[in-house]
């Protein structure tokens, strides 16, 4: 005779009836942090737009002896920067039955990830080149933050007083920024960088930014929603972001598809058969391009040593 006989909930698993949450818990996709800083030329007709960028401004000369001297003669030169398109894409595959007969509307979750998806990737190539697995188009310049650590546009904050030296003084990153020409006009920043600035306090332990880190002597400090802003490669990137371009040539689009094909370019060989597998598709196109011209300016005025619109404060 048992005495540890028990209906366990394993044995009685075919007579529950289970309870599904009628949403789906998953991150609130984020947007683009970088495109909304950026100023954004009109809607492309073509696949390729080249910018004029000056390379050389005019000289004023005295005229000598000022009656009857002959006046001397100047020039401008411009070369052209392009602002390559490109195509992002992300999809899906979906078996047609399992769209059926799940509860909730996968395609409605489905959606907004991928463009999050997208966005992440612009944002990461225009910053770093590259999200470390899909590198930049050879079209594309490289990232902003590649560039400023190329140029030397970089303050340590360990090599600095303080955060807000490291910033603000005359040797911060604002004032790499300012002597070029420029005035910064947004900040990206990691998200730890948000606690840095709301522990700024002055002489009498009061904060000096009261508005949760968000902006800084009246400008923006953007905390990207996604993982765009890689706090090993800096903490903050200031400068003025109107400078940087880019202009779409098709907007986001979604489409679904029941027919055709998914193969392995590598081996050529057939993955899946939309339409002889019952499968369903969704993927996500845009095709946009960027660029940052740097013309020479009265603050810089060498063709071989631009203006550079940014700095990047590292640890």
């Amino acid at each position: 005779m048992a005495y540890d006989d028990i209906i366990s909930r394993t044995d009685a698993a075919g007579l529950m009836q289970p309870e599904y949450a009628e949403q789906v818990i998953a991150a609130i996709p984020g947007a683009s942090a970088v495109l909304p800083l950026m100023t954004q030329e009109p809607t492309m007709s073509s696949d390729t737009k080249y910018q004029p960028v000056m390379t050389s401004i005019p000289k004023a000369y005295f005229v000598s002896p000022t009656d009857t001297g002959n006046r001397q003669t100047t020039e401008i030169t411009w070369e052209y920067a392009d602002l390559g398109i490109e195509e992002i894409s992300a999809m899906v595959v979906v078996p047609q039955n399992v769209l059926r007969d799940s509860r909730f509307p996968i395609w409605d979750t489905v959606r907004p990830n991928l463009a999050a998806a997208a966005a992440e990737l612009i944002d990461q190539t225009i910053l770093y080149g590259g999200d470390g697995v899909t590198s930049k188009p050879s079209t594309w310049p490289d990232g902003l933050v590649t560039q400023a650590s190329d140029a030397s546009r970089t303050v340590s904050l360990a090599a600095s007083t303080d955060l807000y030296s490291a910033i603000f003084s005359e040797d911060g990153t604002w004032t790499l920024v300012e002597q070029h020409g420029f005035q910064v006009t947004a900040n990206l920043a990691a998200p730890k960088q948000r606690a840095r600035f709301r522990g700024l306090r002055d002489e009498n332990g009061r904060p000096i930014f009261d508005n949760n880190g968000d902006m800084v002597l009246g400008t923006p400090v953007i905390y990207p929603s996604l993982n765009t802003f890689n706090e090993t490669n800096g903490l903050l990137l200031s400068g003025d972001f109107n400078r940087a371009v880019f202009a779409i040539r098709e907007d986001i689009t979604y489409r679904v598809s029941t027919e055709g094909t998914v193969t392995d370019p590598s081996t050529g060989l057939t993955v899946y058969n939309l339409m002889q597998q019952k499968l369903a598709a969704i993927y996500v196109d845009i095709r946009l391009g960027w660029q940052l011209p740097r013309p020479v300016n009265w603050h810089k005025q060498s063709s071989a040593d631009r203006p550079f619109p940014f700095a990047l404060l590292t640890a």
